[in-house]
């Protein structure tokens, strides 16, 4: 698979693609867990020279993964790539983002090849956005959960994202108009 192009920087161990800060440490780390899951080692790649994803990819696909995370309500919790406290979620989300990337690539490549009752597709996009499509899903479905079950915490103490029923249940004029 192709490099990212030139203007996304090199250092991705310190600036994790678009240049957020990070421990090279963690970074590195999470890179190396993606590249396990995956199993995206060049002596297990038969058919292709090296590894399919490199660590810009995955590195982007992280900061795809927290950048979701950062933009998606209640607005609690605003993270890095280096302190994302939910290390599994980051994961999946990245192998989902990988995924659609490396469908982003095959339709762009198909090639269907018809020569008289004889159809060919060399293609394996259907594969893959089926499988991108729910590692998405299921990635959004747990963030959800998540983010609202740190509101829900947050309520308890005070620091979750405040609702408007929140103003009917402290204000005690409310109390007066029964009568």
């Amino acid at each position: 698979m192709a490099d990212l192009p030139a203007d996304v920087p090199s250092d991705i161990d310190a600036q994790v693609a678009a240049g957020i800060p990070a421990t090279p440490t963690v970074v590195r780390g999470l890179i190396n867990s993606v590249r396990m899951v995956l199993r995206d080692y060049s002596q297990l790649n038969r058919l292709t020279a090296g590894v399919e994803h490199s660590d810009k990819s995955i590195g982007l696909a992280l900061l795809r993964t927290v950048s979701a995370w950062n933009d998606a309500l209640p607005p609690v919790g605003v993270y890095t790539v280096s302190n994302f406290p939910y290390k599994g979620l980051l994961i999946d989300g990245a192998l989902g983002y990988l995924l659609q990337s490396l469908w982003f690539l095959a339709e762009r490549n198909e090639l269907r090849y018809t020569d008289g009752q004889v159809s060919v597709s060399v293609s394996d996009r259907k594969q893959l956005q089926g499988a991108f499509t729910r590692m998405i899903a299921e990635f959004k479905q747990q963030m959800r959960t998540q983010k609202l079950s740190e509101n829900l915490r947050g309520a308890m103490t005070g620091s979750g994202v405040g609702s408007d029923y929140a103003l009917i249940n402290e204000n005690s004029w409310i109390d007066g108009l029964d009568g």
